[in-house]
């Protein structure tokens, strides 16, 4: 009798308790439409990620070639000051291409703006122009000197 008892109940059970969603709903589980939502949102973040990853890629190709475009040709410049403040670098530069001087403007690794003309690879011909600008140009800086680019300060 027990036995008959126990197989009803437990026929009764399963017959209402016919799916295991039913059961993982019960317990507090996810059910196969939740695992199916959250397989979709997965499949949507990595989807999402490949593109920010492609994008990122883009963009560092993007600044090398803008790198690259920037590089200094020459060995030596003249360097015709060196300006923490941007605007200060940026009104100098004016002034001396209205001169006439064919400027350069790099930033050094430093954070100052660097003004350079006259590139050329031979250091004789860059003194020449140094000690030309320092004798001619009214308003010489003080910090003016020759730069050779291989030391790699720029950026």
């Amino acid at each position: 009798m027990r036995l008959l008892r126990l197989s009803a109940i437990l026929l009764t059970a399963c017959l209402t308790l016919s799916s295991c969603d039913a059961v993982r709903s019960m317990l507090g589980k996810p059910t196969s439409q939740d695992i199916e939502v959250l397989k979709q949102e997965l499949a949507a973040l990595k989807e999402q990620a490949r593109q920010d990853s492609v994008a990122a890629e883009a963009e560092r190709l993007a600044a090398e070639q803008e790198a690259a475009l920037h590089q200094l040709p020459a060995r030596y410049y003249v360097a015709m000051g060196g300006f923490k403040v941007p605007s200060n670098a940026v009104n100098y530069k004016a002034y001396l291409e209205s001169q006439g001087y064919d400027i350069t403007a790099v930033r050094f690794r430093t954070g100052y703006d660097v003004l350079l003309a006259d590139g050329t690879d031979d250091l004789r011909e860059a003194l020449r122009s140094m000690h030309k600008f320092m004798r001619y140009e009214k308003t010489c800086p003080e910090d003016i000197w020759i730069y050779d680019t291989t030391t790699g300060f720029h950026e």
